[in-house]
């Protein structure tokens, strides 16, 4: 009898250490993979709705694409690579025929390289207990001084970071040509060939205007000065259009 007890029990024993065994050496390592295997099926999830979410982006952007590609022609002609000089005298040639104009000189410098501007600090304005601090520190303290209602509003400190400026725009790939169209014709017709030079493709940009009268003939001559820009390589920005070319 005792000896089938300890048969039962180290039986009993044996299978649970059979039991325990099975379960650390086969059950255990294919419940850990198991899980890995359901932890990176939902990484794999999270990431193909984070490419979808890319590619119907991407889509929508592509249907915008035809119109960022005719903004982008639009802004090279308005800026383009080289000089191009021949399309403005034809813009110039417009400009006058629009305006009722008749241009009698064209004028174009050597190219200057872009020079960002860089902005003059501007000190704080003194406060109004400073302002009063001090001038009693002089023995000169006034009405506006001794009321600070009286005192002149403080002035708003300009931050040099509200300019704008692009840091991929240098003097390397970004060149201004000076350019002097002088246009004979009334008042109106110069003031209207300006407008035109301003409101064309080609970016110019009109730095002053000077109108004279001749008395003897009435005729009004507007001598026009300006910029025009060139993006790209300057060692290829030559002007080809000599001083003293006329448009028409």
């Amino acid at each position: 009898m005792n000896n089938n007890r300890v048969w039962i029990i180290g039986s009993l024993l044996l299978s649970v250490v059979i039991l325990v065994g099975g379960w650390f050496i086969g059950v255990a390592p294919m419940l850990a993979i198991a899980a890995k295997a359901h932890s990176d099926r939902a990484t794999v999830e999270q990431q193909n709705v984070q490419n979808e979410q890319t590619l119907a982006d991407l889509q929508a952007r592509y249907v915008e694409l035809p119109a960022i590609s005719a903004e982008f022609a639009a802004i090279r002609r308005s800026v383009p690579e080289g000089p191009e000089m021949a399309n403005f005298l034809q813009t110039i040639t417009s400009a006058q025929n629009a305006s009722g104009s008749f241009v009698t000189d064209v004028s174009v410098a050597d190219p200057v390289p872009y020079a960002p501007v860089v902005p003059e600090p501007i000190e704080a304005p003194v406060s109004e207990e400073g302002a009063v601090a001090t001038a009693e520190g002089n023995g000169e303290v006034d009405a506006a001084a001794a009321d600070p209602a009286a005192a002149a509003p403080v002035v708003p400190v300009l931050s040099t970071s509200s300019i704008p400026n692009a840091d991929s725009v240098t003097a390397l790939n970004f060149t201004l040509i000076p350019v002097t169209v002088t246009a004979d014709g009334t008042f109106d017709q110069v003031v209207a060939f300006t407008g035109q030079l301003q409101g064309s493709e080609r970016l110019f940009l009109v730095t002053g205007v000077n109108i004279s009268t001749d008395e003897s003939t009435g005729v009004v001559t507007g001598v026009v000065t300006g910029y025009i820009y060139v993006f790209g390589d300057p060692s290829g920005v030559v002007p080809d259009a000599a001083a003293g070319e006329g448009a028409g």
